[in-house]
């Protein structure tokens, strides 16, 4: 495969960064959005894409680095040229597959994957990195040049099914577990949000609010698939519902602290 030639495709701004990085090219495009979480019908076009985005402005507190943009690039790409899609196993990369699958449904490219998951446990013998981010960008470019990249052929077909599945679902959060895409609703966890609540007002004893940044951090650590602002987006549906109570700022997490409202 011609480095030179090779398009390279991310889920993830933070990704796009590190696999430039990784590979030295310029042939880098990402889907600068994290696909656990929000609705995701439709979004193979501009409408869809900008309901999503309007989701993603009314329910995060951060949402600059969302955008479709650059997938209009794909119309550079020359019949000639061999797609590299990068994913690693969580729950974004993983849908982010799939889609791009979808998207370049009818196209004649050779197309490759590149599972950074696995290509970190096989040289590094890891087997609990499951983002691309969580990589460094020495070893990520040690995984680039001495992990094969799977070539899709009959695995092409399973995953554009796939992604038919997903996106026709109305429930707005995803989990990878077993090589399988689940979705699920977005309270889900909910109930685990409010018990690690109860387990730091425990540790905390005379403290009554906990910085919701330690909960989101506490939380995150357990709950890898998603992100800090999926999470702290719960956190203020909890207190909407009036299971969790607050003070100060709900602008942003650094703003406000956060307690269970059963706790006196």
């Amino acid at each position: 495969m011609n480095n030179e030639l090779s398009w390279h495709i991310v889920i993830g701004a933070s990704e796009e960064i590190s696999v430039k990085l990784a590979t030295n090219s310029s042939k880098v495009l990402a889907i600068k959005d994290n696909l656990s979480y929000g609705p995701i019908s439709h979004i193979e076009n501009t409408e869809g894409q900008n309901d999503r985005l309007n989701w993603l402005k009314e329910n995060m507190t951060s949402y600059d680095h969302y955008s479709y943009e650059e997938l209009k690039q794909l119309k550079n790409i020359e019949s000639h040229e061999p797609i590299i899609i990068w994913t690693a196993d969580n729950a974004s990369e993983q849908t982010g597959l799939r889609f791009l699958m979808y998207l370049l449904r009818d196209w004649s490219n050779d197309i490759y994957i590149l599972n950074t998951s696995a290509g970190y446990k096989k040289l590094f013998g890891e087997p609990n990195v499951i983002k691309t981010t969580e990589i460094n960008i020495d070893q990520l470019k040690e995984i680039y040049e001495k992990v094969d990249k799977r070539l899709v052929a009959e695995e092409r077909n399973k995953l554009i099914d796939e992604w038919k599945q997903l996106s026709q679902t109305k429930m707005n959060l995803r989990s990878f577990c077993n090589h399988t895409i689940v979705s699920k609703d977005e309270a889900a966890y909910d109930n685990y949000i409010i018990e690690t609540a109860r387990k730091i007002h425990f540790q905390m004893k005379e403290e009554p609010y906990i910085k919701s940044a330690r909960l989101v951090g506490e939380v995150y650590g357990e709950l890898r698939d998603f992100d800090d602002l999926f999470i702290e987006y719960r956190l203020r549906k909890l207190i909407e519902q009036g299971q969790l109570e607050y003070r100060g700022n709900l602008s942003a997490m650094r703003f406000y602290e956060v307690r269970v409202a059963d706790i006196v």
